[in-house]
């Protein structure tokens, strides 16, 4: 009788977690405004702009283009910027959003994360994640700037050794 009791207390806890309301696409289009996702995609694309801008004057090697490589370069970045804006367009990331949050949040999780988000210190996790995680990627990038070389000696040490072996 015991172990019946103790089967079926396990049972309800198991069933608890695994009925879970799912997530609602009106709670997740809540979290997306509430982070500004969307000015953030497009703050995105208009640094993508830029950066093609960059890529291109780098390119040209403070060079001057003639009228005709200026046009042609004008229709590639544009093609380019048409390209990017199409594919990142946010009612074709707002449904990939809708469907990533839907696979891994119940609508008990994310109704706890909009109220985070909604606090003083949710704001600041928003407002302040994207700087955040740049500096991140710059220190990152500065670090495996620094064990490049040792990795590189690493790998050339495991091709003789591996060279060494297959002789033998």
């Amino acid at each position: 009788m015991r172990s019946l009791r103790l089967f079926v207390a396990l049972l309800l806890c198991c069933a608890t977690s695994a009925f879970a309301a799912p997530a609602s696409e009106e709670t997740i289009r809540q979290i997306l405004s509430v982070t500004n996702a969307r000015a953030l995609a497009e703050s995105v694309l208009t640094q993508m702009d830029a950066n093609i801008s960059q890529g291109i004057n780098q390119s040209l090697q403070g060079k001057q283009p003639n009228p005709a490589q200026q046009q042609a370069i004008e229709r590639f970045k544009a093609r380019m910027v048409t390209t990017l804006r199409d594919a990142l367009a946010w009612d074709k990331l707002e449904a990939m959003n809708i469907r990533l949050y839907k696979e891994a949040f119940s609508e008990e999780e994310l109704k706890g994360i909009l109220a985070f988000y909604k606090t003083p210190a949710g704001q600041a996790v928003i407002h302040k994640m994207p700087t955040l995680m740049a500096q991140t990627m710059r220190e990152m990038q500065q670090t495996m700037v620094s064990v490049t070389p040792a990795l590189l000696k690493i790998q050339q040490e495991f091709g003789e050794e591996m060279k060494a072996a297959a002789e033998t």
